[in-house]
């Protein structure tokens, strides 16, 4: 985008957007401009917040201005086109975007052949191919797209009949300013509702004149049949779509409306109890109870074999944090990966971890649900490789032959190379799932004072561990042992986290 201006230039058709809500960044050739500003303007003119070059102040360093809007966006939207993959500024920001790990949405203009170096970037991302689709497809899968990330779906209101009243305004607004063919695609999702509508009202009219219970059965039934016809009519177009449409689906958004209310249910405690399991009632959320004991690790700079006691019990998450639990706390949407809501969450980093922690500890401290002497954080390196061992000595806790790991784990051989929903696979002795596979997990501790708390201090504290396999590791890095690092601001589509509960106490576990 920061291309050398031309006298030639259509004026910007708005202002970029500048606060802190969520917002798209929209890199693209200045020599498009004549095609990008009436299609960003159609994006605008529907809510969506957008930063584009246009909001660069007077007097600030350009690339920098780029960079600061690029690292805080939801979404990064690449306008495809020859000139877009000739331009240095296109490229760079594209790797800039790829390499802060923010979602990506690459919308191709015209028919472009990538250059092989933007191409092996590129590939496996989304993708929308605009100049081969019918106009009105197009624009409701980008809507879904654009909502997924930066908002609500509509498709998700047409869900629950007693919504869609309710969205009919919000339908045809932008019917007044859209092109017409958009218009003929949209009409009919707004007249489905209605007759289904109609259908329910009828029988109530018909069966006022009876008993009461008659004229509930039908009111159960109907939108039950509604919402059928919902989910099945999407996956026709995404079926159709197939050759033009990567990795986006429009029947099954990330729905963040989706958390059911927490059941009143005796499972839940007023107070953790040790050896009891703890379910957090705010996501409804559990945790199994782990009997303090001892284990033999492996000094990951030279091999030793030293036993360590893990001297207080603790509660350790039966499962990975979801994307939809993670939203509900911190409000925010992170994933790659987003068309299911049991999907882990990914795509946090280390600090991203520990504000969730913070949040969830305030919020259920709040509702006198957690005592002020408990707190939820990120388990330590070595409960979770306790947690995890199970008491077993082997390579996995399941033995040491590979070949079972495909029961326990989504790793590289059986993934499909993507996650998958929590808590699929067998889980371990203990109970605990996807300890091998589906996303790697941030643990407390530094890389080098894990273990040896002597170098605290020695080396800088930026690194931080994560633990298990992830859907892109081979065998070997799923064991029991296996152990990396990253820097506590990364964030990837392979690393997630589950949560730990303990008392506080003044000495270290």
């Amino acid at each position: 985008m920061l291309e050398k201006q031309h006298s030639s230039r259509m004026p910007p058709p708005f202002e970029a957007y500048l606060g802190d809500d969520p917002y798209a960044f929209v890199s693209y050739a200045h020599q498009d401009d004549k095609t990008v500003f009436p299609e960003i303007t159609k994006w605008h003119k529907k809510g969506f917040h957008l930063w584009y070059d246009e909001g660069i102040p007077a007097g600030r360093e350009w690339l920098e201005e780029i960079a600061e809007a690029i690292g805080g966006c939801s979404l990064f939207i690449v306008l495809v086109s020859p000139r877009a993959v000739l331009s240095q500024y296109v490229k760079n920001e594209i790797l800039y975007a790829l390499d802060k790990g923010r979602p990506f949405l690459a919308i191709y203009l015209e028919d472009t052949g990538l250059p092989k170096g933007l191409e092996l970037c590129m590939s496996g991302y989304q993708a929308l191919h605009k100049y081969e689709m019918e106009e009105g497809r197009y624009d409701r899968k980008l809507n879904n797209v654009l909502r997924g990330y930066l908002g609500k779906s509509p498709t998700i209101d047409l869900l629950k009949p007693s919504i869609s009243k309710r969205s009919k305004p919000k339908v045809e607004e932008p019917e007044v300013e859209e092109p017409e063919e958009e218009a003929k695609v949209e009409e009919p999702e707004v007249e489905e509702p209605e007759e289904e509508e109609s259908k329910v009202e009828e029988p109530e009219v018909e069966e006022s004149k009876e008993e009461e219970s008659k004229v509930e059965e039908p009111e159960v039934k109907e939108p039950k049949e509604e919402e059928s016809k919902v989910e099945v009519v999407p996956l026709e177009d995404s079926e159709e779509d197939e050759a033009t449409l990567t990795d986006i689906s429009a029947t099954t958004l990330y729905q963040p409306d989706a958390i059911p209310d927490t059941p009143a249910d005796s499972r839940v405690h007023s107070r953790p109890v040790a050896g009891q399991p703890f379910f957090v009632n705010e996501i409804d959320y559990p945790l199994l109870w782990v009997d303090p004991g001892n284990l033999v690790v492996h000094l990951p700079w030279n091999g030793e074999a030293v036993e360590v006691s893990v001297t207080h019990g603790f509660w350790f998450g039966e499962r990975l944090i979801t994307q939809t639990e993670y939203q509900r706390i911190v409000g925010r949407h992170t994933n790659y990966f987003w068309d299911s809501n049991q999907l882990p969450v990914e795509q946090v980093s280390w600090l991203d971890c520990i504000e969730f922690c913070k949040a969830l500890t305030a919020l259920e401290r709040r509702d006198h649900r957690l005592p002020a002497n408990y707190e939820f954080r990120l388990p330590l390196e070595i409960e979770w490789e306790y947690a995890c061992r199970a008491g077993t000595t082997t390579s996995f806790f399941f033995g040491s032959d590979v070949d079972d790991l495909h029961e326990y784990a989504w790793v590289r051989g059986n993934s499909k190379h993507r996650t998958h929903d929590v808590a699929q696979k067998q889980p371990n002795p203990w109970g605990f799932y996807d300890m091998c596979g589906n996303v790697r997990e941030w643990v407390h501790d530094s890389y080098y004072t894990s273990i040896n708390e002597s170098l605290a201090g020695e080396i800088p504290d930026e690194f931080r561990i994560n633990r298990g396999g992830g859907y892109m590791s081979r065998s070997k890095d799923c064991e029991s042992t296996a152990r990396d690092m990253n820097s506590l601001f990364h964030r990837f589509r392979n690393l997630g986290f589950r949560i730990a509960l303990s008392e506080v106490h003044d000495e270290d576990v």
